[in-house]
């Protein structure tokens, strides 16, 4: 028999609301601890329901726990998405026993509930990233004149409303702050489970609780406004989430004891038969499948048109070379090019000249950050090129940067996409913003494979339209208004009152005729100073093959249609005979679990690797990023301590040899025809990492170290010289340090290896006056290699560059890796000419680098 007591019947569905919203709203570290707490709490307080046996039989039990198998083994990135699916699992699992157990029937309604509540917050999340607001447009105008009366200011645009009086004292009114998504999850999560506990609940007061749940909301927002602007309460995110988690739990505890108060038992609530269960599941798949698979693609060789006719900027004709420096040697687009070379055929268009009369002979159009005007004959082609098949990639940047969004919307203007004068930044750290690919929402076919990758102050991307995919879509990330009277063109990276704090898309693709458009927000990506930076080379492949593969999304379509007739042809028969009961539950359990069986299917891409794809005449090398502490961060910053675990530039420098460097992906698959780099390892090796370095050495690899002195205590390169014989032994050294005052010119000067150290021990160095150089005797440690032919000594007799040879490979060790850090290398910007000393500093490199190949050969 049905049990009324309060708990059993509102605090499950309550808890799993409770998980899901804050994440929706306002991601924090700690979401995914949270959601887990509040679902294991659900189980237990749940576990003293008293229900019958759920009327399915064991094939559809089967079905349940194969597809609960497969949603684990596809690995969803999202935590909260990991909690729900672990707990339905579970649920789905103990359901098994043959005792009636009546927890384990509870665990598996609750997991039904939360896979239910999880595709809700998936799909908010895909509509705000589009642009969709939800209507909330028509209050901000009403709000904002409210608050004015009690002498509040406002900034109200069409979507969004700050109310503050300062920068650090505002709050910002969306459909998430006021509650909206909440109220949806909410009543999902009362009608299903009250089905799947078969209980009669009055649907009028369900509409009367959907009422106060909102008339609630909107009261919590109103009272949080006020205590945020008048001081009394942070505005921060983790705030936010609590002050959310406050009144969201007890009211949807409340309500629903209200509504199920005298909810009467269903004896007779149909059935499931497995038959029809499994058919609409396969329904389910076809539909949802049809709208998702099309966005699939593999690799096949491209014509390729790159448009360099409107405006300089990125531009695909600059030389990188070891002569010239300064913020054009590489902020432009030379090495993508020659990267898009080695797969397609790549043309470009001539400065200062319009596109080609024929567009018909390419598949893919590469348009990026134009600083030039499109004539409306032009936009005019590119529309019809798109809708006879043709394949468009639009790359914008932040804020309107040289006028190139206002150029850009009036191409993507036919599309129904629009890029925002915009920078965007993470909500509670440093830029760069690091996406995660999910590996189960829909749309990420596209980024099948692809790892994480790091996004610097893109412009967010709209499309309002039903058939765009944002497939780059984040809740994390915050909409910084542009400010042109600012150097970057964005103010300070933090709240202010021209920000959006929405999910937002940073790409978007989708079809168009018989072609297909890609929007993508970030330009300097593929800047040749960041190019080869991780997932970067696959990604660039992937949007230019799914643009210029033939579209399926018309067939996609058509099945999809097909699929939903037949959908409600089966539920109609169910209907009759078997009562509209049953055509819920089926509804019920069906749509999450053949939606996510669907986005999930195991599509097969073929996908030439970015490393080994190379041909053998391009010199490449592979760097081990994975065992090291280092970042390849390109924003500026000024602070020491990052700036001596910034490589950027020591990284980009290489490309300017005609050297492209890879990460390392696959351990086992080392060539030797491609040198090896570890930089500064600082992480464990484990004994089969280590054994294929041996033998990619004994094949004929080379492998160069770098290591300094200034990671003594944390060095794990000893743990693979060891096979070669190859120590490490500690020197220490008197030496001489300038004050930095002086410039680093004067510095660099001292010693390659000094410059670093001395900047690092500023505050150990006593004060002078400008322009003097006194010397300042202090202890160095050094790291002297053992074990190999010394190539480079110091005049305290350490060496810190030795090579070995090692079966048929060699092996090169340099332990003055700190010579080539941001601190003394400069930030990839540039912008200057470099003096002649730090020009030394790049010859460094330039020849360790050039050591491993002697006249083209290794």
């Amino acid at each position: 028999m049905f049990d009324r007591n309060w708990w059993t019947n509102s605090m499950p569905p309550a808890f799993l609301a409770a998980a899901v919203c804050p994440v929706v709203m306002a991601p924090f570290a700690g979401a995914s601890w949270i959601a887990f707490s509040f679902l294991l709490v659900a189980i237990l307080l749940g576990g003293r329901m008293h229900l019958t046996m759920l009327e399915v039989d064991t094939p559809s039990r089967l079905l349940f726990l194969t597809a609960g198998a497969c949603v684990i083994l596809l690995q969803p990135s999202e935590p909260i998405v990991v909690a729900l699916m672990w707990c339905w699992l579970v649920g789905l699992g103990l359901t098994f026993w043959r005792t009636r157990v009546p927890w384990s029937y509870t665990a598996f309604i609750v997991g039904v509930v939360g896979l239910a509540l999880t595709v809700i917050a998936s799909a908010w999340v895909w509509w705000r990233a589009k642009g969709v607001t939800f209507g909330v447009e028509h209050l901000t105008a009403l709000i904002g004149r409210m608050v004015s009366l009690f002498g509040l200011p406002a900034s109200v645009d069409q979507e969004s409303l700050w109310v503050g009086a300062s920068a650090t004292n505002q709050v910002f009114v969306s459909p998430e702050a006021l509650g909206w998504p909440y109220v949806v999850m909410w009543a999902v999560a009362m009608l299903a489970w009250a089905e799947l506990s078969k209980i009669q609940v009055s649907v009028r007061r369900l509409v009367a609780a959907l009422m106060l749940f909102l008339g609630i909301g909107g009261l919590c927002f109103a009272v949080r406004l006020f205590a945020v602007v008048e001081g009394y309460w942070p505005s921060e995110c983790l705030a936010l989430t609590l002050w959310h988690l406050g009144w969201l739990v007890p009211t949807a505890v409340w309500l629903g004891i209200w509504v199920t108060r005298d909810a009467a038992p269903l004896e007779n609530s149909g059935v499931v038969r497995s038959s029809y269960l499994l058919v609409t599941i396969l329904a389910v798949i076809v539909m949802v499948a049809g709208v998702s698979v099309p966005y699939a693609s593999s690799f096949r060789p491209l014509t390729i048109l790159m448009d360099d006719g409107h405006g300089p900027w990125e531009s695909t004709s600059v030389p990188v070379n070891t002569q010239s420096y300064g913020r054009l040697s590489l902020y432009n687009y030379t090495l993508l090019r020659q990267w898009l070379r080695v797969h397609h055929t790549v043309e470009a268009t001539q400065p200062d000249t319009p596109l080609p009369r024929e567009l018909d002979q390419y598949q893919v159009i590469i348009i990026k950050t134009p600083a030039l005007d499109y004539t409306t004959e032009e936009i005019e082609r590119l529309e019809k090129y798109v809708k006879n098949g043709g394949g468009l990639l639009l790359i914008g940047d932040h804020t309107n940067l040289f006028g190139h969004t206002q150029r850009l919307n009036a191409v993507a203007a036919p599309y129904g996409i629009e890029f925002r004068s915009d920078a965007t930044f993470p909500w509670d750290t440093a830029p760069p913003y690091v996406h995660q690919p999910s590996r189960y929402t829909g749309g990420d076919f596209m980024l099948k494979g692809i790892g994480p990758f790091a996004v610097l102050t893109a412009a967010s991307v709209v499309d309002r339209s039903l058939l765009g995919n944002p497939f780059v879509r984040t809740t994390g990330l915050v909409s910084e208004a542009a400010e042109y009277s600012d150097l970057n063109y964005f103010g300070p990276l933090r709240l202010s009152s021209e920000d959006r704090v929405v999910p937002l898309a940073l790409a978007i693709a989708k079809p168009y005729g018989r072609g297909k458009v890609v929007a993508w927000g970030d330009s300097t990506m593929w800047s040749s100073f960041s190019m080869f930076h991780p997932e970067y080379p696959d990604l660039i492949l992937r949007l230019v093959g799914y643009a210029g593969a033939p579209s399926t999304h018309a067939l996609g379509g058509a099945f999809s249609l097909v699929a939903g007739v037949c959908l409600l042809g089966i539920l109609w028969i169910q209907s009759r005979r078997f009562g509209g009961r049953s055509v819920l539950r089926v509804v019920l359990l069906s749509l999450p679990i053949g939606g996510l069986l669907a986005v999930g299917l195991p599509i097969q891409q073929s996908w030439p690797d970015s490393s080994s794809s190379v041909p053998a005449a391009i010199h490449t090398v592979m760097v081990d990023l994975e065992h090291s502490k280092v970042s390849l961060r390109i924003d500026s910053t000024r602070h020491a301590n990052d700036e001596q675990k910034i490589y950027a530039a020591f990284y980009a420098w290489i490309g300017r040899l005609d050297v492209w460097p890879f990460p390392v992906k696959n351990w086992s698959a080392l060539n030797p025809s491609r040198p090896l780099m570890l930089l500064n390892p600082s992480k464990p090796f484990t004994e089969k990492e280590s054994k294929a370095i041996g033998t990619f050495v004994r094949s004929g690899g080379t492998l160069l170290v770098l290591d300094d002195a200034i990671q003594l205590l944390d060095t794990t390169a000893p743990e693979v010289l060891s096979q070669f014989g190859i120590q490490y032994r500690v020197n220490p050294e008197p030496e001489s340090l300038y004050r930095p005052e002086v410039g680093i010119e004067t510095l660099l000067d001292a010693g390659l290896v000094l410059a670093p150290l001395a900047l690092a021990l500023q505050a150990e160095i006593p004060a002078i006056l400008p322009g003097t150089v006194p010397r300042v005797l202090v202890t160095t440690p050094r790291l002297s290699i053992a074990g190999g032919t010394p190539l480079a000594v110091t005049r305290g007799g350490s060496v810190l560059w030795a090579s070995k040879s090692f079966g048929q490979g060699r092996i090169f060790v340099f332990t003055g890796s700190q010579t080539f850090n941001q601190l003394s290398f400069g930030d990839i910007w540039g912008g200057t000419e470099p003096g002649a000393q730090r020009k030394k500093l790049y010859e460094t490199e330039y020849e360790l680098i050039r050591e491993l190949w002697v006249d083209g050969e290794k």
